[in-house]
């Protein structure tokens, strides 16, 4: 049994053996067929990329050729065609001494040609002329057929109106209704008045005048129709100024307009909606409660308008109150109050609105008042005075470019009115317009409102504190811009800083200061402190391509100053913004890895003192005279001298071993690593 064992553990142990030499066989013959693989690879990438070289080189030549082929091909037409004319013309005085004639028939068929080329050219201009002004007719038609149109629509609607009025009262009915809605009256309430006035107007007849006296449409109508007619004429030139902007002239026109026709409601309503335009609420409001007693029937609009006037002096009670009684005036007329109701819950519901905004601003809850903008915006009502309340919540929350929007759409809608009076709301509304462009960092347009403002009201004393600043930074601005195109790059520096510490907190302007200041310490050659703008560039950019640039300007410094590595750490920080910014930050890294891996190695070249294209018996030769000179046993000094010529001493050698083999030496010329 003993025996048995031993046997079986000799026979364990020689297959072990047995299987460990296959192993070591086999990771013998991978590590061979690798490296063989590995050798393939390689070569057939260096014949790859030679015949790649040299398909650029023969596309390069081939295009070379092809563009002096075509240079040439362009001489000889040249020259063909000078040489045709020569011979046309030495052809031409040929035939004329020869047969003058020929030559008189030649040269009219010439003039023919010229002639008739001149004629296709004058009759297509005529074409195009006939062609735009068939265009211009068809314009004028349409205009035509449209202002008929509204004519006829104006027609009907005036028609409609009509049909709506009230029929007249009989006399038993009426005597019968005015001494019930005199009893109800003396009761005290408004509704109850509202009845018995208007039944008292009913009572008047048809030609009543409001202060009583009656007049004869047959004795008078003619001068009543002849001032009606130019007060007409009046209100139609006033339309036209108050379409073109112009809100004081078309005023004056109104005014004109109401003294022909003093009973025409539309002039009065016509003139209250340009004092609105001109902001003044108070004369507007007058007008508009004048056209509501003047005009027959309960108007909708003129009660809107008379709204839209007591939201503007903040009276929204009052427009609440107004509406009230409009409801009621329907409701006597038996005309439809729907949208006379809708009107009113738009009005409570802005008024609610706007309250609470107003309370949120003042007590400091400017967040919360932002997410109510959107909801009080979409009200009909809302005026200028919500409009800047909206304005200086953006402006407080930092969030200018909503200010922007919001004080640009607030500036075209009052530009117009703007152009006579400048009211309160207007100075404020061209002042935060100034001050949103100044934090955008648009000094040119904000210096235009605020010069605008110190000219038509020089004692607002903050518009001239901020023009005078501005003013200040522009000058310092353009003085750094001289230095810097003057090369007066410390001058710069100077001017720019300045700039920038008389407004620290604008972060636009700072950034565009501060490209400006890079620009001149790259010049001044302090890369060190442009690192660190261009760090807090990138820090406060918001917009790709600005983080991008502001990178890109950053790993240039740190390249300049030696810094390779953090050059590539900025590239690829650049990388990651986004896929077009990854295709130009890509090759900037393969180049800055190759300039590292340069530094890094040894020029084999420089170390024999041999030129890249020297022959092998150059190297051989530069060998042998650098080892004798540095060899250990011919340098036996003191123990660093020993140390310092064998350390030589192997690099020399390692060069030449390098240098010798071709296929290496060309990869080492190449920059790639042979090691």
């Amino acid at each position: 049994a003993r025996e048995e064992a031993e046997r079986r553990a000799r026979e364990e142990a020689d297959r072990r053996e047995r299987e460990e030499a296959k192993r070591k066989a086999k990771e013998d013959a991978e590590r061979l067929a690798s490296k063989k693989q590995k050798d393939e690879e390689r070569i057939a990438s260096e014949e790859k990329a030679k015949a790649k070289k040299s398909k650029r080189k023969a596309r390069r030549e081939a295009r070379e050729r092809s563009r002096a082929e075509a240079a040439a091909r362009a001489m000889e037409e040249a020259a063909a065609k000078a040489k045709a004319e020569e011979k046309e013309r030495a052809k031409a005085e040929a035939m004329k001494e020869e047969d003058p004639v020929a030559a008189a028939e030649e040269a009219k068929r010439k003039a023919y040609l010229e002639a008739k080329s001149k004629h296709e050219a004058r009759t297509k201009a005529k074409k195009e002329r006939e062609e735009r002004r068939a265009k211009a007719r068809e314009a004028k038609a349409k205009a035509k057929r449209e202002a008929r149109a509204k004519k006829r629509a104006a027609k009907r609607a005036a028609k409609a109106d009509n049909l709506l009025k009230p029929e007249p009262i009989s006399q038993e009915a009426n005597s019968h209704v005015t001494s019930q809605a005199t009893s109800q009256a003396e009761s005290g309430t408004p509704r109850a008045q509202l009845e018995a006035r208007s039944v008292s107007e009913l009572d008047t007849g048809a030609d009543s005048m409001p202060d009583g006296s009656n007049f004869s449409v047959h004795n008078e109508g003619k001068e009543v129709d002849a001032g009606a007619n130019r007060a007409k004429r009046k209100r139609k030139k006033a339309d036209l100024k108050a379409k073109a902007g112009k809100y004081k002239e078309a005023c004056e026109l109104y005014d004109q307009a109401i003294c022909l026709d003093s009973k025409s409601h539309l002039s009065f309503y016509k003139r209250g909606q340009s004092l609105m335009k001109l902001v003044r609420y108070g004369e507007a409001l007058l007008d508009f409660k004048t056209a509501i007693e003047l005009h027959p029937t309960v108007d909708i609009e003129y009660y809107k308008a008379c709204a839209a006037a007591h939201v503007g002096l903040n009276q929204l009670g009052q427009a609440e109150s107004l509406f009230l009684k409009a409801i009621d005036a329907a409701e006597l007329s038996g005309k439809n109050d729907t949208l006379l109701f809708f009107e009113l819950n738009q009005l409570r519901s802005y008024i609610r609105a706007k309250e609470r905004l107003i309370t949120m601003y003042e007590s400091g809850n400017v967040r919360e008042a932002k997410h109510m903008i959107p909801t009080v915006s979409k009200n009909r009502y809302v005026d200028l005075d919500a409009g800047l309340l909206f304005i200086k919540i953006y402006y407080k929350l930092g969030e200018y470019d909503n200010a922007d929007i919001e004080s640009k759409k607030w500036y075209a809608k009052s530009k117009r009115s703007m152009i006579d009076t400048l009211s309160k709301p207007h100075r404020d509304l061209l002042f935060f317009r100034g001050m949103v462009l100044y934090r955008q960092g648009k000094h040119d347009a904000a210096q235009l409102f605020f010069g605008t403002l110190v000219k038509r009201v020089p004692s607002f004393k903050k518009a001239s504190a901020m023009n005078e600043k501005l003013r200040e930074l522009a000058d310092n601005v353009r003085r750094g811009y001289k230095a810097l195109e003057s090369k007066s790059f410390s001058v710069a520096v100077e001017a720019f800083t300045k700039a920038i510490s008389m407004d620290p907190q604008n972060r636009a302007f700072k950034l565009r200061v501060l490209r400006q200041r890079v620009n001149a310490y790259n010049g001044m050659g302090n890369h060190q402190q442009a690192i660190v703008d261009l760090t807090w560039m990138v820090d406060n950019a918001d917009e790709e391509e600005e983080i991008e640039e502001f990178l890109s300007l950053r790993a240039a410094c740190h390249e300049e100053n030696g810094n390779v590595n953090a050059a590539i750490d900025d590239w690829r920080e650049i990388r990651e913004l986004s896929y077009e910014a990854e295709r130009r930050a890509r090759p900037n890294i393969r180049r800055l890895k190759r300039a590292k891996k340069s530094e890094s190695r040894k020029d084999f070249f420089g170390v024999l003192g041999v030129e890249k294209n020297a022959t092998e018996r150059d190297i051989r030769l530069a060998y042998r005279k650098l080892a004798l000179k540095w060899h250990p046993d011919k340098n036996c000094g003191s123990e660093e001298e020993t140390k310092a010529a064998e350390e030589k001493f192997k690099t020399i050698q390692e060069a030449y071993d390098i240098l010798k083999d071709p296929l290496a030496r060309e990869r080492h010329a190449n920059g790639d690593d042979v090691s």
